[in-house]
């Protein structure tokens, strides 16, 4: 199997035509049929319902071909990387970020890099991962740098390999969802949360959120039940559910996410921690990377003047 069977196959499965794929490829429909045939004996799965004037995908066939889409889209996006290595004078930064609320300031910030033409030209890639796997690659030097909320405490960081920036700051609130009576409440105590249960987010097992949350409530008697969410979209649709309660950055989530009338936020008065969070840059304090410096150098003369303000965030994505 090979790339070009590949996207041949792709376009066969979106055009659900022979033809009009071997009219665009310039090769002829019996090539372009045969091509598809070989590619279904090497993988011995039947790819395609065959009539006499018609094509169609096999529920095989369907899954395959949503796989190979993302396999192209992923090829193409490493040969685009692999080029921009290749131009001489250019600068390579990879950056991760936790969830979409670390990657909208992210994103902006990269923008306001780009938008401003500064010297040199950084070529930016992004990675998401949990904040476990982000500090394990930048202690590994996988990667330059990387956006993650400060929020309770880093247990298991060796801080003294990192520098941390702070780059916005604002309230942690819940999100509850309009069926749960606490949707009545306008503040929610610690002993609200008892019988409720908490979910987070992360895309990995990260014992760094459930740890955090934990931090930050006063009555440590109390078991609580707390649920991992592999991603924001099931996060926010089992909160509206009234499945459970999760924690959002305030200021962020309004801009990540699309309105859900079926949920309110509401902030949690904490007798032990405030409720307050910090994104924060990070980065290892002897990484020598050009980029990284330029990159640093311009957020820190950026933030002078907008640190805190989230009018500035909106302004810069405008």
């Amino acid at each position: 199997m090979d790339l070009n069977q590949m996207r041949v196959f792709l376009q066969v499965a979106q055009q659900e035509s022979f033809d009009k794929v071997a009219q665009k490829n310039y090769v002829s429909q019996r090539a372009v049929s045969q091509l598809v045939k070989r590619l279904e004996n090497e993988v011995n799965v039947k790819l395609f319902f065959r009539k006499s004037n018609s094509i169609s995908l096999t529920p095989a066939g369907v899954f395959f071909a949503q796989r190979v889409e993302e396999y192209l889209n992923s090829i193409g996006s490493t040969i685009n990387v692999m080029k921009r290595i290749d131009r001489e004078g250019d600068l390579n930064l990879k950056v991760g970020y936790f969830s979409i609320f670390d990657g909208v300031l992210m994103r902006d910030l990269i923008l306001s890099y780009t938008r401003a033409k500064v010297n040199p030209t950084i070529h930016f890639s992004t990675i998401e991962e949990s904040v476990e796997h982000l500090l394990a690659d930048l202690s590994l030097s996988k990667v330059d740098c990387g956006f993650i909320n400060n929020y309770g405490e880093y247990h298991f960081i060796n801080r003294s390999l990192f520098n941390f920036v702070d780059v916005y700051e604002n309230e942690m609130v819940l999100a509850i969802s309009r069926l749960n009576p606490l949707s009545e409440k306008t503040l929610i105590t610690e002993n609200d949360l008892i019988g409720n249960q908490l979910l987070y987010y992360s895309t990995e097992v990260s014992d760094y959120m459930r740890e955090t949350f934990l931090e930050t409530i006063g009555n440590e008697n109390i078991q609580h039940s707390i649920k991992r969410v592999s991603s924001i979209e099931q996060l926010m649709i089992e909160c509206s559910l009234g499945s459970g309660l999760a924690y959002v950055t305030k200021g962020l989530y309004e801009r990540s996410l699309s309105c859900d009338p079926n949920l309110v936020f509401r902030k949690i008065l904490s007798t032990k921690e405030r409720q307050n969070y910090i994104m924060q840059l990070v980065y290892r304090k002897d990484n020598p990377s050009l980029a990284l410096k330029k990159f640093g150098l311009n957020l820190q003369s950026t933030l002078v003047d907008c640190k805190f303000n989230p009018n500035f965030w909106t302004n810069l994505s405008a």
